[in-house]
């Protein structure tokens, strides 16, 4: 196992930053093309709301990234210094009324 950190400031253009840091890592342990492409889509959907949503866009505030890689699998935690949400307060997003 190896792990690889990354903190960024909350400002859009660290967001291809961290997907090409994420690819190649997803490259060095074998992800397919495909596999990588996949992993581009979530990370920077993840990346884009901890910066924009989380932080507020604010550049004083960091976005954490801690990478665990094993063999064909990445273990990914994002962190943002936003004050959070209590997810028992949000509406089920897959009720046919919150679609």
């Amino acid at each position: 196992m190896k792990t690889f950190k990354l903190v960024i400031p909350s400002t859009p253009d660290q967001i291809q930053k961290v997907e090409r840091y994420t690819e190649k890592i997803a490259g060095q342990i074998g992800f397919s093309q495909d596999e990588k492409d996949s992993l581009a889509i979530a990370i920077t959907e993840v990346v884009a709301n901890a910066i924009y949503h989380g932080n507020k866009s604010n550049p004083k505030k960091k976005v954490y990234l801690n990478i665990e890689t094993h063999p064909k699998t990445m273990i990914i935690r994002i962190r943002d210094e936003g004050s959070g949400f209590d997810p028992d307060k949000i509406a089920d997003p897959l009720h046919p009324e919150n679609l």
